[in-house]
């Protein structure tokens, strides 16, 4: 018994001794249980078989355990979502492209949801942190541009995974999505743009390992728009085009009953109230029916130039308006802004150039000012900065300055000098124009009754170059088109006086209104050629007079604007330099000669340097210079077509058929091409013109869809071209219908 008590007692002990171990070799819990054991004393002697080891400096992790690490889960969320982005020629927000919010499809290409890239080598890259798979893209962009898509594990070796095409279904932003046929690594990705019209913005980026839940993804679609609220400015350019070829159909209705000599009363009625819609439609549409510039009436931008440019005319003449608007920025704090941005060097060449020489002298400018002006003149500033974004503001100086003559200046000054500035005095001051105009029109309707109204309203309210676009809610841009319009009216009732005043007053103001004068200078001369004596009708000596009493008031009283009459110098040298500089909208038969495919501005534009299109002003210059013979030939020819016709006509006849003279001597920018609307003027008496006036208009809309300004004016400017030669030879050589009256019953010999 006793050795088997042993045995029990033996078994208890070893399999607590065995528990204890166990219990000592198991790891505790903090604070649980007695006190871990202090370390071993420093003296201490180790076992024979103990191993030395080390503190751990981190927690261990299975990779530490010999585990192998398992890849990382391909999951359905955006990974580009915690990007950091940079890039490369950018304007704009550029951390909106991973704020996971598709913008509304359709919204604003240049709005506050998009990072614009500047032109195709514009990068935008987003370094997602860790390499991922990818598998699914969306990108949100402007809808008729292509985008590459690129991927980089290093940032530095990139290879295309994505060329996304343009995307259907409107204007505006709108979203393309893709499921690569392969999923690529990629820690990096970069976007630019491959090709398009030129104007490229991004708004998303997203990028999936796996295939999200919702797939494709959920677009952000505002309520459909109907009616009035629908029409868009891609939709106001083809309603003026199909207002417009209505507008010739009715008027060929017209022709053709004169030609056939249909005198129905149901075909008079009928044809009559057609015109009278198209004419009234024709004057909303150059309001946009009441859309303005879509999202606002006053154009700011012009405001800017000319309020400023008037106020300020004898400091800042017409060379010292980009240069003075740095200095303020930078006495208001925003030197590093002004560093940053290139300004239109308005005093020598037109070039874009650096502002180091301002940020270098600080008097360049203000030498100009007394003290009280200029701070007059920073507070002034600071209020049109306000009124424009960032990047617009920066974008503002590298137009082409202020370039009104001393004479507009006059009642530039005026308004200016009597307006305490703000948003409300602005938006009052735009309307100034839109008053005048509908004078002018009210003008017409008393001088050519409402047929010659109407036809010359659809060329006015539906031609492309002239829209609403350009100089809409701007300051006083319009006042030439309204002295010009109230000078053909006076002389179609026979007013000469008057006549000579209002045209008179329209040359100082723009120069070119001038031609329509030329023209009755033409027809005089070649009746003292064709008679061969020097005559000079009684009407035509009081159009004369009120000529010069209009040069005798207000060229004197331009000094008071400006400062001295030293400024009509330099407006002549500005003006020179201008017409010297070439411009994607500019129309005319120059711009007809010195078009050249090859070298158009598609294929020129050059983003490398500081003015993109210096190589295509460069080559346009050479094939001006080309074609200066033959230019000057084509005009000297078609000033006898218009002496001719001239003398075969009335004097307001030769005055409206003078427009044709400024398409052919002059290259303008497209916005003043609103003076041939005096074509349609003659339809009282000649036909021909008001149709191919209307034909015009309907013909620029349509070749507006051209992609790029220099072609689709180019194109506009050759229909231009074709259709005043066509109605002033017509007007030189065809049969008259009707015998023009005499302008004086007796005409005033003045003999050498």
């Amino acid at each position: 018994m006793l050795p088997r008590l042993a045995r029990l007692l033996l078994l208890a002990l070893l399999i607590g001794a065995a528990a204890g171990a166990a219990a000592q070799a198991a790891p505790k819990a903090p604070g649980a249980g007695p006190a871990a054991p202090k370390a071993q004393a420093a003296d201490a002697t180790p076992s024979a078989d103990a191993k030395p080891t080390a503190a751990p400096s981190r927690p261990l992790r299975p990779a530490d355990a010999g585990v192998p690490q398992r890849p990382r889960r391909c999951t359905p969320y955006d990974v580009a979502r915690a990007s950091k982005v940079s890039g490369t020629g950018l304007t704009g927000n550029r951390h909106v492209v991973r704020d996971s919010r598709l913008a509304d499809e359709g919204e604003t290409w240049n709005g506050t949801r998009a990072v614009r890239l500047n032109d195709h080598n514009a990068r935008l890259v987003m370094d997602m942190r860790l390499e991922r798979e990818l598998g699914y893209l969306v990108l949100q962009g402007d809808n008729n541009d292509h985008y590459r898509v690129e991927a980089s594990t290093d940032g530095k070796r990139y290879k295309v995974i994505w060329n996304a095409r343009p995307a259907k279904g409107g204007h505006g932003l709108r979203t393309r999505h893709v499921e690569l046929k392969k999923k690529v690594k990629a820690r990096y990705l970069r976007i630019g743009a491959r090709r398009g019209d030129g104007y490229y913005s991004v708004s998303e980026v997203r990028a999936y390992c796996d295939k999200p839940k919702v797939w494709p993804p959920a677009l952000t679609i505002p309520p459909p728009k109907t009616g009035w609220h629908a029409i868009d400015n891609p939709m106001m350019v083809n309603i003026k085009g199909g207002i417009a070829a209505a507008g010739v159909v009715v008027l060929l209705l017209f022709m053709w009953a004169e030609w056939r000599r249909r005198r129905e009363r149901w075909l008079r009625y009928t044809r009559n109230t057609l015109l009278a819609l198209i004419g009234c439609a024709s004057f909303f549409s150059w309001w946009n029916l009441g859309h303005f510039h879509f999202d606002h009436y006053v154009h700011i931008w012009e405001h800017y130039h000319y309020f400023i440019g008037a106020k300020y005319g004898p400091e800042l003449r017409y060379s010292h308006i980009y240069e003075c608007t740095a200095q303020a920025d930078i006495e208001d704090g925003l030197r590093r802004r002004v560093r940053g941005r290139k300004i239109r060097d308005l005093a020598t060449d037109n070039q874009l150039r650096s502002t180091e020489p301002i940020l270098q002298d600080p008097t360049r400018c203000k030498q100009h000012f007394s003290k009280d002006r200029w701070q007059q003149f920073r507070k002034d500033i600071r209020f049109f900065r306000g009124r424009f974004s960032r990047d617009r503001w920066d974008q503002s100086q590298s137009d082409h300055g202020y370039n009104a003559t001393p004479v507009w200046a006059i009642a530039g000054r005026l308004i200016a000098d009597e307006t305490k500035l703000s948003w409300k005095a602005i938006e009052q001051i735009a309307w100034i124009d839109s008053v005048l105009l509908f004078v002018m029109w009210a003008a017409v309707f008393w001088a050519f009754g409402w047929q010659g109204a109407c036809v010359a309203l659809i060329y006015w309210g539906c031609n492309f170059p002239a829209r609403f676009y350009w100089n809409g809610g701007s300051f006083l841009r319009y006042d030439w088109l309204f002295w010009m319009v109230i000078g053909l009216c006076l002389l179609k009732r026979e007013r000469h006086f008057g006549a000579g005043l209002a045209l008179t007053y329209a040359t100082l103001l723009r120069v070119f209104p001038g031609f329509l004068v030329a023209a009755l200078v033409l027809k005089v001369l070649y009746r003292m050629g064709k008679e061969r004596r020097f005559v000079l009708s009684r009407a035509h000596a009081i159009f004369a007079a009120g000529c010069i009493t209009a040069m005798a008031i207000l060229i004197p009283a331009s000094s008071w604007a400006t400062d001295g009459l030293d400024a009509w110098q330099q407006f002549a040298e500005n003006s020179e330099k201008h017409l010297s500089t070439a411009l994607t909208n500019n129309m005319g038969l120059k711009t007809v000669l010195g078009y050249d495919f090859a070298t158009r501005a598609k294929r020129m534009r050059n983003t490398e340097l500081s003015d993109p299109f210096a190589e295509w002003k460069a080559a346009r210059a050479h094939y001006y210079e080309i074609s200066k013979p033959i230019m000057f030939v084509l005009v000297v020819l078609f000033c006898f077509l218009l002496a001719r016709a001239g003398d075969r006509s009335e004097d307001w006849e030769t005055a409206c058929l003078g427009a044709g003279l400024v398409v052919m001597a002059v290259e303008l920018t497209c916005y003043y091409y609103g003076f041939l609307l005096a074509y349609g003027l003659l339809w009282p008496r000649r036909k021909l013109p008001g149709l191919l006036a209307a034909a015009l208009a309907s013909a620029t809309c349509w070749i507006s869809h051209l992609p790029w300004n220099d072609d689709h004016f180019a194109g506009m400017s050759l229909a231009s071209v074709v259709a005043v030669v066509v109605v002033t030879i017509h007007a030189a050589f065809a049969k008259s219908t009707e015998r023009p009256q005499p302008t004086s019953p007796a005409p005033v010999e003045l003999r050498r």
